[in-house]
């Protein structure tokens, strides 16, 4: 209802006389709420959009709901006991019961049959599970139960759904006092357990338990549900505290108890972390050794290419003739070439040295303080002469170096990493 009048006044309609009209509906409505009232009288405008938003969102799931869960098989029995049970469920007056009033007749029709977890076998072997459940054996166990719940509420045309997990009893407590109480169970495969879910509009999913023996009395205001196993009821209850016993002594032995239980427990969570926490560490470390490696072995790179640079400016050095001038020219050249061509910047096909020398000093002015054009004559001079000069060394060095750090200095930080560790080119 108010999220109908929430879209008439998005359409334009008056605020106050939706207001009124919600009043006034919802008087009628089973279940009374003010929600209608806060949207017109205290919601922000966020709020309202949220409020809208998450109505738009049940309303599909809703739909989707009621088309996919009310599938029932096709059997003209069922459909008949189902149509029974509704219209045993209706007011003296003849009006019709809610959708909580249908699952609850449903529930109470159940309430006749037997539950066995070793039911008698049908006289008749030819109709399915489900028929000799409910027209011939009337016993059975909980999948017996849950499933016929589920398809005569989907035959009505409510959606069900079966559902299957665990009903867990003899809660104990696993330590701390008071607010921090906490309690566990041993959940056993004998716990497995079945019951239907209906969906309520607006509400969503709730379950219903529909197993005879265990709907004794869990309909009644203030009863406790039977068990299957007929266990204690009162072991089903969770104490809202660990009530410490009068005598000194034993309220001694129970606090070490649940301290000892409270270590316990963290050292189990310890040892379920502890695998993956070694895991964590090794691999960091590994990760760690592995940059340390590359890292090293760029270092390493960088400082012998310096090293040689240095080298081939030293005057001393290139006359000692302790080392072959001609390699370390080689050298020089290899290298200055390698990093034209990773940077895009090197001869293009059929391009002369000294036409590639002009571009460089047209495009790339700032590259380097010597003139590109007499870097390039060395290395012409080097690949078809006979050898290089001090001074000319010296030039294809200077020019090298000053290459390198220029190209370097203008690199994101993620490929200097890229072009000096990895690539080893910087």
């Amino acid at each position: 209802l108010a999220y109908s009048l929430a879209l008439r006044e998005e359409d334009g309609e008056d605020s106050d006389a939706l207001a009124s009209e919600y009043v006034s509906g919802a008087k009628t409505l089973p279940v009374y709420n003010n929600i209608g009232e806060r949207y017109f009288g205290s919601m922000s405008r966020g709020e309202r959009s949220d409020f809208r938003d998450a109505m738009e969102l049940e309303h599909a799931y809703r739909a989707y709901a009621n088309e996919t869960y009310t599938k029932a098989p096709d059997s003209r029995r069922l459909a008949m006991l189902a149509k029974e049970i509704y219209t045993g469920a209706k007011g003296d007056d003849g009006s019709s019961p809610t959708r909580y009033e249908t699952v609850m007749a449903v529930i109470e029709y159940l309430g006749d049959y037997s539950y066995s977890l070793s039911p008698t076998a049908p006289e008749d072997l030819s109709q399915g599970a489900l028929e000799a459940f409910l027209f011939d054996t009337k016993e059975g166990y909980c999948s017996h139960f849950a499933t016929a719940a589920t398809v005569l509420l989907r035959e009505l045309g409510i959606p069900a759904r079966y559902t299957e997990g665990y009903r867990v009893g003899g809660w104990y407590s696993a330590g701390g006092r008071g607010t921090t109480d906490k309690y566990r169970a041993d959940v056993m495969d004998e716990n497995s357990h079945t019951w239907v879910e209906v969906y309520f509009d607006g509400v969503g999913w709730i379950p219903f338990e529909v197993t005879k023996s265990f709907t004794d009395g869990l309909y009644e205001e203030g009863a406790t549900p039977g068990s299957e196993d007929e266990t204690d009821e009162e072991e089903y209850i969770v104490p809202d505290t660990v009530t410490p016993p009068e005598e000194e002594p034993e309220q001694e032995e129970e606090t070490h108890s649940a301290t000892v239980s409270a270590a316990e427990h963290l050292w189990m969570v310890f040892k379920k972390y502890l695998k993956i926490i070694i895991i964590v560490v090794a691999v960091l470390v590994a990760v760690r050794i592995l940059i340390m490696i590359v890292k090293k072995l760029g270092d390493d790179k960088v400082r012998r290419r310096a090293e040689l640079i240095r080298d081939a400016k030293d005057e001393d050095h290139y006359r000692d003739g302790a080392t072959d001038n001609r390699s370390e020219a080689k050298y020089l050249i290899d290298t200055l070439f390698k990093l034209f061509e990773t940077f895009e910047i090197g001869p293009e096909k059929g391009e002369q040295l000294s036409e590639f020398a002009a571009r460089l000093r047209r495009d790339y002015i700032g590259l380097s303080s010597v003139d590109p054009e007499e870097a390039m004559r060395c290395v012409l001079k080097e690949e078809y002469g006979h050898g290089l000069t001090y001074t000319e060394t010296y030039t294809l060095a200077s020019y090298l170096e000053d290459a390198v750090k220029t190209i370097y200095t203008g690199l994101s930080r993620a490929d200097k990493i890229k072009y000096r560790y990895i690539k080893h080119i910087i």
